[in-house]
């Protein structure tokens, strides 16, 4: 798999980019636009990724989407995996082990905003134009795309073709990009948006349904009208990293320290982890919470160095800085016995930092399956070659896996409506699924749960100059390459 990408994309970045926000001085409520993408090499299909701007949006004014009298019960295309021994050879339409989820058929009608007989208008909300961090969630434009190649190129959603368009809202236009979406779009698919929690009016408003890749506010998680493919309900923290990384180095949580944002709206990234440690039996005994992006980060390594941190959690230098908090740490003198940090960090950036600074072992617990195990996992290895069908340059980290995720379910539950196809039956059908599992791109997740649940499955794995390498030891697996267990997600209180 390529790697080539070296613009800053990480979705780590979406949990501490609020803290950036305080060195701008206004939102200003306009969008950019985006460069409609070239068709995928497999068809030859029109483009289906439309420009789009908040200066120049379209006249026609929001459709109000009717309301389904009755959910259709056609059954959502099969999650079971093949039982044969060989694997079964993917069709045009499936992907890892779910069956025909696109493909050809003769749906029709202009059942709701932005569907017509022959096309879906769908849009994809992300902040690569902020001049902060650029490129920041541009993954969740290239699953979009990746995803809408494949699928058009297999027949589409029963007959109908998809077209996207890409909201750019620059980190500070969340609320322009979703009043433009409402003037256009049947639903968004595979978004994500730092500052999420101003878009939530104005998406509810307009009635824009949503199964969004990652939600950051505790305002934008509580939302209606949504169904979330990686459920992160706000009382409760996964503890199963922090469990395994204290189970190889014996004592390690007793002196856990944290380097967070100062930012009130990430305050919960502060106190989760907190919270998560101190359940295990362990102590924090520091938590810096950092200001923007500083010109200098010894200060901050100095104080850790003091508090005697053992385990850190560095989640602000996440976003790009970790080579850079690295080389603080060597200037300093603070030399943790381990680093531990969740999924979101899951990128180019964070790995190759153990390159540019003398750091401890760097760990992440991740709840997808990772490139370096594409060779085992047949989902994972179409959603790579997806990928550089679309966009070469791509980078497979977790904004594109969950950013995948989101369309695989949007259009597992689109194809199961039929000619019917509304949000109220999208929503329905997706939160129907008891066994999520996106082909089996991910660990499974029940979705029908009246209260969601955190996944409970992790793997560990360790940075390395040019890679991420898997810990078969420290993950104990007991689900394929996984670790599964309900001791792994724990109630927190006071972190929302």
């Amino acid at each position: 798999m390529q790697r080539v990408s070296k613009r800053l994309r990480s979705g780590a970045a979406l949990l501490t980019i609020v803290s950036l926000a305080a060195a701008c001085s206004s939102r200003d409520e306009s969008t950019t636009a985006s460069a409609a993408p070239e068709t995928a090499p497999t068809t030859e299909s029109a483009d289906t990724t439309q420009t789009t701007a908040a200066s120049n949006t379209t006249d026609a004014p929001a459709a109000t989407e009717p309301e389904p009298t009755d959910v259709p019960t056609t059954d959502a295309p099969t999650t079971d995996a093949p039982t044969t021994d060989a694997p079964a050879e993917a069709g045009s339409g499936d992907f890892g082990s779910l069956q025909g989820i696109c493909g050809p058929g003769d749906a029709s009608g202009a059942t709701a905003r932005g569907i017509t007989d022959t096309e879906i208008t769908v849009g994809v909300t992300a902040d690569p134009g902020n001049p902060i961090i650029p490129g920041l969630g541009a993954e969740f434009f290239d699953a979009g795309k990746a995803f809408t190649d494949w699928c058009n190129a297999a027949g589409g959603i029963n007959g109908r073709k998809i077209v996207v368009n890409d909201h750019d809202a620059g980190l500070f236009n969340v609320g322009a990009a979703m009043i433009e979406a409402c003037e256009t779009d049947f639903m968004l698919v595979g978004n994500g948006n730092a500052l999420d929690d101003v878009g939530v009016d104005p998406r509810l408003g307009c009635e824009l349904a949503q199964i969004p890749a990652y939600q950051v506010s505790p305002q934008a998680n509580a939302s209606g009208l949504q169904v979330q493919p990686l459920p992160a309900p706000i009382d409760e923290w996964f503890v199963g990293g922090y469990e395994a990384v204290s189970t190889k180095y014996p004592g390690i949580i007793d002196a856990t320290g944290i380097l967070g944002s100062n930012q009130p709206s990430q305050e919960r990234n502060n106190l989760g982890p907190a919270a998560a440690i101190e359940g295990l039996g362990g102590t924090v005994v520091d938590i810096q919470r950092v200001p923007g992006i500083p010109d200098n980060w010894r200060p901050f390594a100095e104080a850790q160095k003091a508090a005697g941190v053992n385990l850190l959690i560095p989640g602000a230098a996440a976003i790009g800085f970790m080579g850079t908090y690295g080389q603080a740490m060597n200037n300093a003198g603070f030399a943790p016995t381990a680093m531990m940090l969740d999924g979101t960090a899951y990128d180019q950036t964070n790995y190759e930092a153990t390159a540019a600074a003398d750091l401890p072992p760097f760990y992440l617990y991740l709840q997808f399956w990772p490139a370096e195990l594409a060779d085992q996992n047949p989902a994972t290895a179409q959603a790579i070659e997806m990928l550089q069908a679309a966009n070469p340059s791509g980078e497979y980290n977790f904004s594109y896996v969950q950013g995948l995720n989101a369309w695989i379910l949007w259009a597992t539950a689109a194809s199961a409506c039929g000619s019917d196809l509304t949000a109220q039956c999208v929503l329905t059908q997706a939160a129907q699924q008891t066994d999520w599992t996106a082909g089996g791109l991910v660990p499974p997740s029940d979705l029908s749960l009246d209260e969601l649940h955190m996944n409970e499955c992790f793997l560990i794995v360790r940075a390395e100059p040019d890679r991420w390498v898997y810990e078969e030891e420290m993950t104990a697996p007991n689900t394929e390459a996984f670790n599964c267990s309900p001791d792994n997600v724990a109630a927190v209180e006071g972190v929302g």
